[in-house]
C-alpha cells in the first residue's frame, strides 16, 4: 500500500481535529493523551470490530511518509534554492 493509500484508508474511518480522533461512523472521540487505550466506539458502530487503534494507524501513515535524515538536508536545500529563485524572479518582475 502506498503512503497515499494508507492516508486515504485512515481518513475513510477517522477525522482528526485539535489532537482528537473521531470515528466517522459513530462519532465517538478519543484524545491523543489516551492513545494507548483501545478506542471505544458506540455499541452499534460498524467500525467497532475493525478500528480500535486509530493513533497507531495514524503513526503508520506518518511513518510511510518519513524521509530518512541523510536525504532530508539535500531535499531542504533544493526547496530553499527553488524558493529563492522564485523570490528573485518576482523581484525582477517588480523592478521592471
Amino acid at each position: 500500500m502506498t503512503p497515499l493509500e494508507k492516508l486515504i484508508s485512515w481518513h475513510e474511518s477517522w477525522a482528526l481535529r485539535n489532537q482528537i480522533v473521531k470515528c466517522k461512523s459513530c462519532g465517538a472521540e478519543q484524545s491523543e493523551s489516551d492513545r494507548e487505550l483501545a478506542f471505544v466506539h458506540e455499541p452499534t458502530c460498524l467500525n467497532a470490530r475493525f478500528a480500535t487503534n486509530p493513533w497507531q494507524a495514524l503513526d503508520q501513515v506518518r511513518e510511510a511518509y518519513w524521509i530518512p535524515p541523510n536525504t532530508a538536508p539535500v531535499d531542504k536545500e533544493v526547496k530553499v534554492a527553488t524558493v529563492m529563485q522564485k523570490i528573485e524572479t518576482d523581484d525582477e518582475i517588480q523592478a521592471d
